[in-house]
């Protein structure tokens, strides 16, 4: 079974009730100045324990953006599964910034994914910023800083103890000064 989910975030303030156990592993991109999505940016986190690899993803694009999560591992078959939990934030606040502004947003998705995703990371939520009202006329990006976190979390086959959970998270703050057209 698969669950996603979107939450707006009051006051910068957002409980999950997720515990996240074991090794982690994070990479954070910053990206400034007049550079657009149009060329895509994204940032990846990898956590590695034993044969085991976990990968989180952020990939943004001038009118959106997908958080996603994958897991390989060659000791395993291509037919083994584990449960995923993805974890995906958005903040947003405009420039030039007011008191108050500051948006947010939180996404996530349950589930259970399979070994050997090809291509990478495949499961995962996407966020629409003209869906999100953070979107021009044109449907890009509206002006403004933001900061995209994807933090998943594989637990062992068949939801087997949590301490062997494995953690990756990758973090991409943009800050788009082009102003709408």
């Amino acid at each position: 079974m698969t669950r996603a989910w979107c939450l707006p975030v009051v006051a910068g303030i957002a409980l999950s009730g997720l515990a996240f156990v074991g090794p982690a592993a994070s990479l954070t991109r910053i990206s400034q100045g007049a550079r657009s999505p149009a060329s895509p940016m994204s940032a990846y986190g990898i956590a590695g324990l034993g044969k085991l690899t976990l990968t989180s993803a952020v990939l943004l694009s001038d009118t959106g953006a997908r958080f996603l999560a994958g897991w390989l591992s060659p000791a395993a078959s291509c037919s083994a599964t584990r449960h995923v939990v993805l974890d995906a934030t958005l903040q947003y606040s405009p420039l030039p910034r007011a008191p108050g502004s500051t948006r947010s947003f939180r996404l996530g998705k349950l589930g259970t994914v399979a070994n050997c995703s090809e291509s990478g990371p495949n499961f995962g939520v996407s966020f629409s910023a003209g869906r999100h009202h953070l979107a021009c006329n044109n449907l890009r990006w509206l002006p403004g800083q933001y900061s995209f976190s994807t933090t998943v979390i594989a637990t062992a086959p068949n939801g087997a103890t949590p301490d062997v959970s494995l953690r990756a998270e990758a973090n991409l703050q943009w800050i788009q000064p082009t102003p709408c057209q």
